[in-house]
């Protein structure tokens, strides 16, 4: 959604709701987007939230534009922005993001005081609410005088007075991209930028088919000032921040990619998946993707413990066309036997362990925190749960001491396999980390097991009402223990031992119903094998098991079948 300032009124679509980002572009002319063919399309805060529409679904953020011509960060200057009715609405509300682009007009020979100017942007970053305020290097001036404007200040001044008022990591150099430098004098046209004329490439960024402005960028100017913004604060995941609720239902229930990466070698279980693989989950409307990861095969065992590059850009690569298709991704640690079996040995081993988890978060610490999740440890069950506790509170530090992953969602499970029995029973001796908006609980289940995991079976039927009543007997359990802190069901399934007149269908309807009844986020456990929901054996000839698809409340997209 998009809110526009415009002659003095300001409207605002649906600014209440909650689940909104609500995003503030603060400034002058520049901001408000004069000079553009049509300023509720191509100002900056337009094209930003075309950019965020695109990448994260239509109202997922609310840009509204805060820009007043003419307006001055000094309130001695002609035009203070704390005298606008935009400046109302500013401290009036409470943002998730603000960007801040002021000085072009303090600029001017009859406004400019360079104490004033930092002492008042300080003051103006301190009166509004915000979670994230950004401050940002305005474009340079192409030629000297324009509109009363002084070159000197804006060119040479300006980038390096504006990163005393904010921290160095909030200032965003919109000056550099539009090709300036310290250089200017010397770089810059003299006559400023002319039609036509190439002598500057970054003219462009200002010139139209009738004129050169000298100061406003152009709508190709705005799309570039809308781009490095976006750039730097949400490519980079600087910030991206999520409530961990939202995410739990953004996952929805989704699929593992089981048996691939976490094989001794990549290809000896299953073959390394295609493109075509994360098609075929898109099209059948899973939503997110669980890649198990055995990292001890591709580690070396001497400091400093070096993950094999190749199997590094093997997991980014199933990462990426993740989330090219709109899919959340979550990366753990799969089958760590040589930690979960060490014993005596736990404190020696688990430097490589942590180790691992600084190369991992260091490597996807730009995926947006949106489309990527961390599972610390799959299933643990040989280790104390003074070592599992241990082992998650080192990890999990390690995570977020690594910038880009401060807000990323992280999910903690408990002994004997991640099963919901323990935690109902040993939920309290769980560590918890305090004040972490962004843990959530995984369990894992395949019971009763002699009938869905074990194999072959010793029980060949399920589906009576005391079997269905224990499913949603332990989610309701499970879900009264841990009260807020939102569930993630990793895995669950049923081996092909079963079938439809054994009740195979109706266990994972049944799943399915529950997942949805208490809103916990899940992934089926899909290995190709055993428990084979897509058969990935012809990567150019997939086929789902359509009855399961279709239990899960999915859609079988392929045509192929069984």
């Amino acid at each position: 959604m998009y809110s526009l300032y415009l002659l003095g009124q300001l409207v605002l679509n649906d600014f209440v709701k909650a689940d909104i980002i609500q995003v503030a572009c603060i400034g002058d002319s520049i901001t408000y987007g004069s000079h553009s063919s049509d300023k509720v399309k191509y100002s900056y805060p337009a094209q930003l939230s075309m950019r965020l529409d695109t990448r994260y679904g239509i109202g997922k953020y609310n840009v509204t534009n805060l820009g007043v011509s003419g307006a001055t960060v000094q309130r001695d200057g002609d035009k203070p922005y704390d005298q606008t009715a935009a400046y109302n609405v500013l401290v009036s509300n409470s943002w998730d993001i603000a960007f801040l682009m002021l000085g072009t007009n303090d600029a001017k020979i009859y406004n400019w005081n360079q104490t004033n100017f930092i002492h008042d942007y300080k003051i103006l970053i301190n009166n509004f609410n915000a979670t994230e305020k950004y401050v940002l290097i305005p474009p340079p001036l192409m030629k000297d005088g324009t509109d009363d404007m002084n070159a000197t200040v804006i060119n040479e001044l300006l980038p390096q007075l504006i990163p005393s008022v904010q921290n160095s990591s909030k200032i965003i150099d919109i000056f550099s991209a539009f090709g300036g430098s310290e250089k200017w004098q010397t770089d810059f046209p003299s006559a400023g930028c002319q039609i036509d004329d190439n002598t500057w490439e970054f003219c462009a960024y200002y010139c139209s088919e009738q004129s050169c402005d000298q100061c406003h960028p152009n709508d190709v100017g705005y799309a570039r000032l809308a781009e490095a913004v976006y750039d730097v604060t949400f490519l980079s995941n600087r910030r991206l921040k999520q409530s961990r609720d939202t995410f739990q239902q953004r996952m929805g229930l989704g699929i593992n990619l089981g048996n691939t990466l976490e094989a001794p070698k990549v290809g000896m279980w299953q073959k390394m998946p295609t493109a075509a693989v994360f098609d075929a989950y898109k099209a059948a409307n899973f939503s997110n993707v669980r890649i198990p990861c055995r990292w001890d095969y591709h580690t070396n065992h001497s400091e400093p413990y070096k993950i094999d590059a190749d199997f590094m850009d093997q997991v980014e690569q199933v990462v990426l066309w993740t989330i090219e298709r709109d899919l959340i991704a979550i990366v753990n640690t799969h089958h760590e036997k040589w930690l979960d079996e060490a014993d005596e040995n736990f404190d020696v081993l688990l430097p490589r362990f942590l180790a691992i988890w600084q190369q991992v978060a260091t490597k996807f610490a730009n995926i947006s925190t949106n489309y990527l999740a961390f599972e610390i440890f799959n299933e643990p069950h040989y280790m104390t749960i003074h070592q599992l506790n241990t082992l998650n509170r080192q990890a999990l530090s390690i995570i977020r001491n690594i910038s880009g992953n401060e807000n990323r969602i992280v999910f903690l499970g408990g002994l004997q396999y991640n099963n919901p029995s323990y935690l109902i029973h040993n939920f309290s001796s769980l560590w918890l980390p305090d004040e972490d908006d962004y843990i959530m609980i995984e369990i894992h289940n395949y019971d009763p097991y002699g009938y869905a995991g074990k194999k072959p079976p010793s029980q060949y039927f399920w589906g009576t009402s005391n079997d269905i009543s224990t499913l949603w007997t332990w989610f309701q359990n499970v879900s009264h223990v841990v009260g807020s802190i939102p569930i993630y069901y990793g895995e669950f399934g049923c081996t092909h031992y079963q079938n439809i007149s054994s009740g195979r269908h109706d266990w994972y309807e049944q799943h399915r119903l529950a997942i949805n009844s208490y809103g916990v986020a899940a992934s089926v456990w899909d290995d190709n094998a055993n428990f084979q929901l897509l058969n990935r054996d012809n990567l150019s000839n997939l086929s789902w098991d359509n009855d399961t698809i279709l239990a899960l409340g999915k859609i079988p997209a392929l045509t192929n079948n069984y």
